[in-house]
């Protein structure tokens, strides 16, 4: 049973599937995706983060719901039938009149880095502050240096004001 397990997740490629993921999880904080699925094939559609939000956790798994105003209408045929379907119903006005839909729990994935926050936050946007406070003091340790030569010579040509300063 645990070997069919192993062979179906390498026919699957889901292996593949986990680097797209874990290469979006640093810079975005969270990763949403609709699941396509079948016998023989196994695919994790990437949604633009602008798109989706967290709206639950269901059994310490995250969910989102997509935006259907955000979705291009010449792009509605990427998504799965349940995603056409609820757009489909959203711009005919039958349904979703908040605009928002709750894609099928075994439908999406979504995998959040940090997960003491349920709003995303860029895994390194803390750093900012520090890199841009680091280059501040460069800058100020390279200004000080030169405003201290520059004091320098004002002292010397004060002091001997009939000798004429040479720098090289």
């Amino acid at each position: 049973m645990v070997f069919e397990e192993i062979n179906l997740q390498n026919n699957f490629g889901f292996k593949h599937e986990m680097s797209k993921i874990m290469s979006v999880l640093p810079m975005q904080d969270v990763f949403y995706g609709l699941i396509f699925e079948d016998s023989s094939d196994f695919f994790i559609l990437s949604i633009n983060p602008s798109l989706c939000k967290i709206c639950q956790v269901q059994d310490g798994v995250f969910n989102f719901k997509m935006r259907l105003s955000g979705i291009n209408p010449l792009h509605i045929g990427s998504y799965p039938d349940c995603v056409k379907q609820a757009y489909l119903d959203y711009r005919n006005g039958d349904s979703y009149f908040d605009g928002w839909f709750v894609p099928q729990a075994d439908k999406q994935m979504c995998f959040k880095f940090n997960e003491n926050t349920i709003t995303p936050m860029p895994f390194l946007l803390g750093l900012i502050k520090d890199i841009l406070d680091l280059d501040t003091y460069k800058k100020l340790q390279s200004f000080q240096i030169q405003n201290t030569h520059s004091h320098m010579r004002l002292e010397v040509s004060f002091a001997f004001p009939h000798y004429p300063i040479r720098f090289p």
